[in-house]
């Protein structure tokens, strides 16, 4: 796409024919997958995409972040979809970026453009407006961060903040670093727009297989917010006992993406 960062991975072999589209979540762009994810799937033999949305990343935007919402990024994915991939595909949003699946999901004939949905690290049903006092009640100092974080930019993703918030302890420094220019500011009409969020019902994604991934190191939103979540679409949830909220990144990952894709490969095909 011109105007939006697709990254893009095409198997050597390819043994599955739907490819994976993966949207990433708050204040990160589709580097997050790059690391580890993409080439992971691509080697399992799955055409592999991952979006940077509007103002994330390297896509379109970035200036006038704040005045995007889940709506324009709903529509970033559907043209990623239907001007890029022009295929059914498999979504995988992570945290923010599960709520974007879904409400894409609600919008759409899904039976026509999605064979299956996996929610790692999603919001809460209830979004997170009770999840932030949560956090604020458990450690103030993290909620004073990411507030840092959202007012003036990666400046004040401290590695000790990373590490404490969405990372496990022992993550090497060496990628903290690494990662902590690539933090940006989210929207604050999606952060509105997720405090209290708008959760499809069972009626809104039936027919489609869901699966919910939670981590039990995850200091964002816990495992209990997640299973709940779930519950209300009549899925269970994965618990991973490693993996933090970044699973994707963490020392971990491997633990998340092998528990991703042994259910990928029976639920698509």
């Amino acid at each position: 796409m011109a105007n939006l960062e697709v990254l893009h991975h095409i198997p050597a072999v390819k043994k599955f024919k739907t490819p994976l589209l993966f949207v990433h979540g708050a204040y990160v762009g589709a580097w997050c997958w790059e690391e580890n994810f993409l080439p992971y799937f691509a080697d399992q033999g799955f055409e592999v995409y991952a979006i940077s949305l509007r103002g994330h990343g390297k896509s379109w935007g970035r200036m006038f972040v704040h005045s995007y919402g889940i709506r324009e990024y709903v529509n970033d994915v559907e043209k990623v979809i239907e001007h890029e991939i022009k295929d059914h595909v498999a979504l995988i949003g992570h945290s923010m970026g599960a709520a974007v699946v879904q409400q894409y999901l609600r919008k759409h004939d899904h039976q026509a453009l999605c064979e299956a949905a996996v929610f790692m690290a999603p919001l809460p049903y209830h979004g997170v407006g009770p999840a932030s006092m949560e956090i604020a009640i458990r450690d103030p100092m993290i909620m004073m961060q990411i507030q840092l974080v959202q007012m003036f930019g990666s400046s004040f993703a401290t590695p000790d903040f990373a590490r404490k918030s969405l990372f496990t302890p022992d993550t090497p420094i060496e990628d903290l670093i690494r990662y902590r220019p690539l933090f940006q500011p989210e929207s604050f009409n999606t952060i509105w727009d997720v405090v209290f969020a708008d959760m499809p019902t069972v009626e809104d994604l039936k027919d489609i297989p869901l699966h919910f991934v939670a981590g039990e190191k995850d200091m964002i939103f816990s495992v209990d917010s997640i299973a709940k979540s779930a519950h209300k679409l009549e899925c269970e949830t994965t618990h991973l006992p490693n993996s933090s909220h970044m699973m994707m990144l963490d020392p971990y990952w491997r633990e998340a993406a092998d528990e991703l894709y042994e259910w990928l490969k029976v639920s698509i095909k």
